[in-house]
């Protein structure tokens, strides 16, 4: 479960009164103090609400909340969650330097995982290429005190 508190502000200089328009989904709640939910808001103060997200399955999820003053006045308010995503991280380029004629040069590139979730890798070099890597697929656990050395692989390359 995720909370998110969302302050509307009063930025005229009259005093409104808010409504909310709960979201369509199950997944998104709104709640607000009832007892004030006709109440008006006083110029340049504050309601605040709290956006609610929880499910029971993985997904991407989009809805929206409508905020509509009392002179017709309607903002809607956007909300969106994305299931957890790998976050790999590793040096993008790779400068193995003068190389000179009939030697070999080898190279350590680490590959990391900060996401929330596993992920897998896989590595393709040219055919025809003179690059050698020691592997060239393997997983990246996702990113808990379990797995912390399992979500970090070094993979040697190596120039010939």
């Amino acid at each position: 479960m995720y909370e998110v508190p969302v302050r509307i502000y009063n930025v005229s200089s009259h005093s409104k009164r808010i409504n909310i328009k709960h979201p369509d989904t199950t997944a998104f709640k709104v709640d607000y103090d009832r007892k004030n939910k006709n109440s008006q808001i006083a110029p340049g103060l504050f309601m605040e609400i709290l956006i609610i997200f929880e499910c029971e399955s993985l997904g991407d999820f989009t809805d929206k909340i409508m905020i509509c003053s009392e002179n017709d006045l309607k903002i809607p308010l956007m909300l969106k969650a994305f299931k957890p995503q790998p976050m790999v991280h590793f040096e993008p380029l790779i400068n193995l330097g003068f190389v000179p004629a009939n030697t070999k040069k080898v190279e350590v590139i680490e590959f990391a995982n900060d996401g929330m979730v596993d992920t897998k890798i896989e590595l393709k070099i040219d055919k025809n290429s003179e690059l050698f890597l020691d592997i060239d697929k393997f997983d990246l656990l996702k990113n808990v005190k379990e797995n912390k050395f399992s979500r970090r692989k070094k993979v040697t390359i190596a120039f010939e």
